[in-house]
């Protein structure tokens, strides 16, 4: 987390206007990979949860090396659920976001 305070800090040194060596160009490139590499990581993350969770609430033998009916259709519904709870959280925190953006313009524009 201390890399994003780094890139918040330099960040907010700009709009106060220091000078800086990077260029602005640079420095959104820069902040864009650091953000792909965040989202790439939190995706691999949020999948390996997705499967230890519904693995481990419908898998409780090993009976073959293939899933009976029954589980197949567990792993199946456990992982539609977070799915769509994933979908739905993204979308309400773009709305949040939104809004803050909003708010902050509003506010940049009243003074």
């Amino acid at each position: 987390m201390s890399s994003n305070r780094y890139w918040v800090d330099r960040q907010r040194k700009r709009r106060q206007g220091t000078s800086d060596t990077m260029s602005q160009r640079e420095f959104e490139r820069k902040m864009e990979e650091h953000f792909e590499e965040m989202r790439v990581t939190q995706t691999i993350a949020y999948f390996s949860r997705t499967v230890e969770l519904c693995f481990t609430d419908c898998v409780h033998a090993f009976r073959s090396k293939k899933l009976d009916d029954k589980e197949t259709s567990c792993v199946n519904n456990c992982a539609e659920k977070f799915l769509r709870h994933t979908m739905r959280s993204s979308v309400r925190l773009q709305e949040s976001y939104a809004e803050i953006m909003q708010q902050q313009q509003e506010q940049e524009q009243q003074k």
